[in-house]
């Protein structure tokens, strides 16, 4: 503490660092009662990521391994409306995937309290359904649609993450 008060410098204030494995978690962006996502660092490159992983653990090594191979199905699957798949993993007993967030905002940051006009939700809605009817069609599901596991750029082009991590 100062002479003048309490010290009130950005390195006083600052939040404990939350880790996972390597990866620095920096901000939830949605839980649901299946999956969850965060925005997190990664120092091996410097790149920001979207980790998403499922919030109950499987519950043994054959489970795990289904998992497994349901994610790495689903991040086989190349198309536009599909967020690219960067990282397959499991940490301390829980698997993830990370995807490439871009710069893109989730659905849920774009909507805010306002919501969006009516054309610009309805040209969001077609291009999810379509990211969900061609891995539907490739026989991979999601799951758990949710708005936090979906990208939006400025540009409004549209991304879905999470497929088969619920």
């Amino acid at each position: 503490m100062s002479a003048t008060g309490p010290d009130t410098s950005t390195a006083a204030r600052a939040q404990p660092v939350r880790r996972f494995g390597r990866l620095q978690l920096l901000r939830l962006l949605g839980k649901s009662e299946r999956t969850m996502a965060w925005r997190v660092d990664d120092p091996r490159t410097g790149q920001e990521l979207m980790l998403v992983m499922p919030r109950v653990q499987p519950a043994d090594a054959g489970a795990l391994e289904r998992w497994q191979q349901a994610v790495r199905q689903a991040s086989r699957l190349d198309h536009p409306r599909l967020a690219l798949v960067v990282e397959i993993g499991v940490q301390d007993g829980w698997p993830y995937v990370a995807y490439d967030p871009r710069d893109d905002a989730t659905l849920s940051e774009r909507l805010g309290r306002q919501g969006l006009p009516g054309p610009e939700a309805a040209a969001l809605a077609v291009q999810w359904l379509q990211g969900l009817a061609y891995a539907h069609e490739a026989g991979v599901a999601h799951h758990d649609v949710e708005p936090f596991l979906v990208l939006v750029d400025a540009a409004g082009t549209l991304r879905v993450a999470g497929l088969a991590v619920a």
